[in-house]
């Protein structure tokens, strides 16, 4: 055999592989949903597990993004690196301090991991033409506090999310995850009664006049425990609090009132409904279906 059979092309560094647009959307939501996992990925593009896997891949090689290991039972997470922050500002035209690098991972993970579901579901529904509403902003925990200079210990929502109707009209929903390890009366202490304060003295959220908080919790044993402790502390005004079990919030169910319930208050009794907190702001698109027959000519 010759030598010019026996070279070998060398391989391409992975880390030198040009980057797609999809890849840097990809970054883009690392960036704003930090930490993430494949499977939040994969929820949000809509693109298989192996794809998933093979765009992280890339983005960790060029290297653009960190890996965190928590533990072999469950998937590793991804956050932006130093490199990642200056590519991304340059194509987005903003400044790198407006994009945050974590040095550590964050503690309340299944509040992080319950909301970053929870925008995954709001948006990719918001993409129906069925909907006529756009996820106008959604902010995480840290990125609230970074705005508005909140210590440690200040009560601020897991998340706020801004939505827009077709009508322009803007709403907000301040997000609560409940894990069920905080007893209900600490809830109605720091939770339902500051938000019964706020709607009563007429605060708005993130901009918005129109607000209301939803819960997300994890049973619907929970949900009926959670609801009986702020009526009998009088913290639940009408049309504040939406309740949903986590695993009912799916894309396709979170802009019905499927997974949703809120308290209905009568002159004589309270009920739990099934009510959406956006019934008011969507209005569903009507289709009517022609037969082929109509435009028929008749005989008279």
């Amino acid at each position: 055999m010759t030598d010019k059979y026996a070279k070998r092309t060398k391989a391409r560094p992975r880390g030198k592989r040009r980057l797609m647009p999809r890849d840097l959307e990809v970054l883009r939501f690392i960036a704003r949903m930090q930490p993430v996992t494949t499977g939040m990925i994969c929820e949000h593009f809509g693109v298989s597990r192996d794809i998933g896997r093979r765009i992280c891949r890339k983005l960790r090689d060029w290297p653009l993004i960190k890996v965190w290991v928590e533990c072999l039972e469950r998937e590793n997470r991804y956050t932006l690196k130093e490199a990642g922050r200056t590519l991304l500002a340059e194509r987005l035209g903003l400044a790198p301090k407006d994009l945050y690098v974590p040095r550590s991972l964050l503690k309340g993970l299944l509040h992080h991991d319950s909301a970053v579901h929870l925008f995954n579901a709001l948006s990719t529904a918001s993409k129906s033409p069925a909907v006529m509403v756009d996820v106008e902003d959604f902010v995480l925990e840290r990125a609230i506090r970074a705005k508005l200079g909140s210590v440690t210990s200040a009560q601020v929502p897991d998340a706020i999310a801004v939505m827009r109707s077709s009508q322009g009209q803007r709403f907000a929903l301040s997000v609560e995850i409940d894990t069920g390890s905080e007893n209900p009366s600490y809830l109605v202490r720091n939770k339902a009664e500051p938000y019964a304060a706020f709607r009563r003295e007429g605060v708005s959220l993130w901009g918005c006049s129109r607000w209301s908080v939803v819960c997300i919790v994890p049973t619907k044993r929970r949900l009926h425990r959670l609801v009986s402790a702020f009526y009998d502390a009088d913290a639940l005004p009408r049309g504040l609090w939406f309740f949903a079990v986590a695993e009912q919030i799916t894309a396709q169910s979170i802009f019905t009132d499927t997974p949703w319930m809120t308290l209905q208050l009568n002159d004589e009794n309270a009920q739990l409904v099934a009510k959406a907190p956006f019934s008011e702001f969507i209005k569903p698109v009507i289709t009517t279906r022609h037969d082929r027959n109509d435009d028929l000519p008749t005989d008279k």
